[in-house]
């Protein structure tokens, strides 16, 4: 397969060194340095456990070239896909401030792709003003919430629609071709764009539930202190 440089300015191509470094290289880092990065209150595996688990056990006689290129492979291809992702990131960035620009309805982004979003958003929002998202995917229409700076959602979908499908939403939203809203009311779906745009508007003019009237209390950020602790090893170690 033959590999095209990417048509990025200089800038761009430092961010994406950067991202490289933020999501994939800094973990790796950590855990060689003894951090436990997956120790967390629902463990996840990380990519240096995944390429570990490359090594041959004791109970199998697999050669360790053999075991060792397998993993490359793996490697290869994780870092392939977060340049590739942020490649796609930034070349999506001016059709999501066109379309941020453009609203109609300041709490409603509408997309005309399935742009990766949410980093942009954040950028660009400053005053938190957009709630959903649409976008088309898969022969359908999404809406998505929006996370505001403390990670919560700044509105969720209505309760009434929670876990409902096909007929049983549609019932509720007075459409015929509504497909589904997750448990968590952060993602719901139909097939036309009308009827996207009707759900949209009820979930804008919903209003809010008791509990995101109430904002959550800072904690103390305890992963954030653990990162940047690391770092400050991670820089002394280069030094």
């Amino acid at each position: 397969m033959q590999y095209r440089e990417p048509s990025l300015n200089v800038d761009e191509i430092d961010e994406v060194y950067r991202n490289v470094d933020e999501y994939l290289i800094e973990g790796i880092d950590a855990t060689d340095n003894g951090l436990k990065t997956y120790d967390t209150i629902i463990p996840t595996v990380c990519i240096s456990s995944v390429i570990s688990g490359f090594n041959p056990t004791w109970d199998k006689n697999i050669p360790e070239d053999e075991a060792f290129n397998k993993a490359v492979d793996v490697a290869s291809n994780v870092l392939r896909n977060t340049i590739n992702q942020k490649v796609s990131e930034i070349r999506a960035r001016k059709y999501i401030i066109k379309a941020f620009e453009n609203r109609a309805k300041p709490e409603l982004l509408i997309l005309d792709n399935s742009y990766p979003w949410t980093h942009t958003l954040q950028e660009i929002d400053k005053n938190e003003e957009v709630l959903f998202v649409i976008f088309p995917r898969d022969n359908q229409y999404l809406i998505q919430t929006v996370r505001g700076s403390d990670g919560a959602d700044r509105k969720k979908l209505p309760k009434s629609w929670a876990g409902k499908r096909d007929e049983a939403l549609n019932n509720i939203l007075g459409i015929e071709d509504a497909v589904f809203c997750h448990p968590g009311r952060f993602i719901a779906g139909a097939k036309s764009y009308d009827s996207i745009l009707k759900m949209a508007e009820i979930a804008v003019n919903e209003p809010y539930d008791e509990e995101e009237k109430i904002k959550k209390p800072e904690d103390n950020d305890i992963p954030g202190k653990v990162k940047k602790s690391f770092l400050r090893r991670r820089i002394l170690i280069r030094m």
